[in-house]
C-alpha cells in the first residue's frame, strides 16, 4: 500500500502571531515523512516555520517528538537577499528581519540531515479588503448528552468583499466576548472583562476569484457559531481576510477534498496533497506548504438583543471563581478593545 493511503490528515489552528497552523499526518515507522508548515504575512513582524516528521500510528507521540530540530530554514527573495531562521524551540524556526511586500517573490528553503526541500519562487498577492461583515441568528434541534431532543441557537458569519480571477482568498476568525462580574456582598465593585477566544479550529474557508460572477463574493459563509453565555453582553467576531498565493489556495483546497472524503477504502489516495515544497532526490518524502499571505480584517460586533438575550452564568449565584474575578478567565483583560466602543 503506498504512502498516500495511509495518511490521516487533522488540521488544526495554533494561535501565533505569524498565524502559522500545525498540519499533523499518520503514518507507519517505516514511511515516516517530513512535513513542512510555513507562513510569510507581509508586513508582520515575525515569521515561522515548523518542521516535523510524520506521525505513527502505533505509538503516541506528542509536538516535541516529532519535531526536526537543526535544521537549516531561509527565504531567499527576488533580489537575492536571504533570510535566515533561528530555531527557538524545537522545531519552531523564526525570523523576524524579513519585510515582504505586495509584488515581491520569495523562495523557501530548508536543509535537513543533507536533504534540501524548497519552493517556486512565490509571489506575495496584494490584500483584498473585506467589504462587509453580516450575520445570520437561528435555531437547530440538537441531541444532548442524554440523547434528548433540545433547540440550540447559532449565529453565522458572513463576508462579502470583491475579487477579481487570479485572487486566492483564505479566512480566519478571532472570537472576543465582553464578561461581567456579579454584583455581591463579597464582590461590591464588579468588573467588566473582555476575553479573547479561538472560534475556527479546524476553519478552512478558500475563495478562488474564477469562481464568483462579475467579481463579487456575497454573503459567502465563514463561520457557524454556537450561542452561549458569551453573548450575554457583546460579542466580536475578527474576520481577516488573508489573500493567499496560487500554490497556497490549491493546498489547501485539496485539504478541504480530504475533510469531504467517506473514508472508504476503495477512494482515490489522497496523492493530490503534496504542497508547494519539494525534496532534491525524492519528492516523495515531504508534505509542506509555503503560503504568501496579505490580509485585510474586520470586526462585527453583536448586541445580546439580537441573539435572544442568552443568560449570564453567573445570574443567580457565585458559582465560578470568574463570577467574582474575571481576570482568572484565560485571555482576559480589563481594557476595552475598539470593537466595543
Amino acid at each position: 500500500m503506498s504512502i498516500e493511503q495511509y495518511i490521516i490528515i487533522a488540521i488544526s489552528v495554533l494561535c501565533m502571531s505569524a498565524c502559522v497552523d500545525v498540519i499533523d499526518f499518520d503514518t507507519p515507522d517505516a514511511e515516516r515523512i517530513v512535513t513542512i508548515d510555513a507562513s510569510i504575512t507581509a508586513w508582520e513582524p515575525v515569521h515561522t516555520v515548523l518542521l516535523s516528521n510524520s506521525g505513527r500510528f502505533d505509538i503516541i507521540e506528542g509536538p516535541a517528538d516529532l519535531a526536526i530540530v537543526g535544521g537549516t530554514v531561509f527565504v531567499t527573495d527576488g533580489q537575492g537577499q536571504r533570510f535566515d531562521f533561528d530555531e527557538l524551540i524545537e522545531g519552531e524556526y523564526v525570523n523576524t528581519s524579513l519585510i515582504p511586500v505586495a509584488g515581491g517573490s520569495y523562495q523557501l528553503t530548508v536543509e535537513i540531515d543533507g536533504e534540501v526541500y524548497q519552493s517556486n519562487f512565490e509571489t506575495m498577492p496584494q490584500a483584498v479588503p473585506v467589504s462587509e461583515l453580516s450575520f445570520d441568528y437561528f435555531s437547530r434541534d440538537l441531541n444532548n448528552t442524554a440523547g434528548n431532543l433540545v433547540q440550540g441557537e447559532f449565529v453565522r458569519v458572513k463576508a462579502s468583499s470583491n475579487i477579481r480571477a487570479g485572487e486566492y482568498l483564505r479566512y480566519r476568525v478571532d472570537g472576543t466576548y465582553q464578561y461581567n462580574e456579579r454584583a455581591s456582598p463579597r464582590n461590591l465593585n464588579p468588573q467588566f472583562c473582555y476575553v479573547d477566544e479561538t472560534v475556527d479550529i479546524n476553519l478552512n474557508v478558500i475563495a478562488n476569484g474564477s469562481d464568483f460572477t462579475q467579481g463579487i463574493i456575497n454573503n459567502l459563509e465563514i463561520l457557524e457559531y454556537g450561542v452561549d453565555y458569551k453573548f450575554n453582553q457583546n460579542y466580536c467576531f475578527t474576520v481577516t481576510q488573508g489573500s493567499i498565493n496560487e500554490a497556497a489556495y490549491t493546498f489547501w483546497r485539496a485539504a478541504a477534498d480530504e475533510f469531504g472524503r467517506t473514508g472508504d477504502i476503495f477512494e482515490t489516495p489522497p496523492s493530490q496533497l503534496r504542497g508547494n515544497v519539494f525534496g532534491s532526490g525524492d519528492s516523495e518524502n515531504v508534505i509542506g506548504v509555503f503560503q504568501l499571505i496579505n490580509e485585510s480584517s474586520a470586526q462585527l460586533l453583536i448586541n445580546t438583543s439580537e441573539v435572544g438575550f442568552p443568560r449570564s452564568n453567573c445570574s443567580f449565584r457565585d458559582e465560578f471563581e470568574s463570577c467574582t474575578n474575571c481576570l482568572v478567565l484565560n485571555r482576559s483583560t480589563l481594557i476595552k478593545p475598539l470593537c466595543f466602543e
